[in-house]
C-alpha cells in the first residue's frame, strides 16, 4: 500500500553509517526540524535508531557537534557522549550504545518513548 505523505512533511532525520575499517562503530546524526524543537523528538529517534544499531551489533557512535549547537551538545552530553577533542569548532563525541540505551530507558518526559522500548522488546521476544 503506497500512502501519499504530501500533507505530512518530516520533522526530522536520523541515520548511522557503519566505519568501514570499525564494524561496531558508525557516525551518527539527527536533526529536528526548527518547528519541532524541545518537544523530545530528536530523543525518540535517536532511540530507535540506538535499538536498532544495537540489535545489528553495533557497540558504539562517533557524532560530530559544531561547537555553538547548544541543544546538540546537551543531548550528546546527555547521552553518555564522551569528548574526543575539537577541531575547526566541531567537537567529536563517542557514545556507547548500551550506555546511552540505558539513560533513554530512564527517561519519563518524553512521550512515546516507553512504547519505542516496549516495541523492541517485544519484537526481541519474538524472534
Amino acid at each position: 500500500m503506497r500512502t501519499d505523505c504530501t500533507k505530512t512533511p518530516a520533522m526530522g532525520i536520523v541515520h548511522a553509517f557503519r566505519d568501514d575499517g570499525n564494524p561496531s562503530n558508525a557516525q551518527y546524526s539527527v536533526a529536528v526540524i526548527d518547528a519541532y524543537h524541545g518537544l523530545g523528538l530528536a530523543r525518540l529517534l535517536t532511540a530507535v535508531l540506538l535499538l536498532d544499531c544495537r540489535r545489528e551489533g553495533l557497540r558504539e557512535f562517533t557524532v560530530h557537534v559544531l561547537h555553538e549547537n547548544k541543544p546538540a551538545l546537551a543531548l550528546t552530553r546527555s547521552l553518555g557522549g564522551v569528548s574526543r577533542g575539537l577541531e575547526r569548532n566541531v567537537q567529536e563525541f563517542e557514545i556507547e550504545i548500551d550506555t546511552a540505551t540505558g539513560v533513554l530507558a530512564k527517561d519519563d518526559d518524553v512521550p512515546g518513548l516507553k512504547d519505542v522500548f516496549a516495541t523492541f522488546d517485544h519484537d526481541a521476544a519474538k524472534s
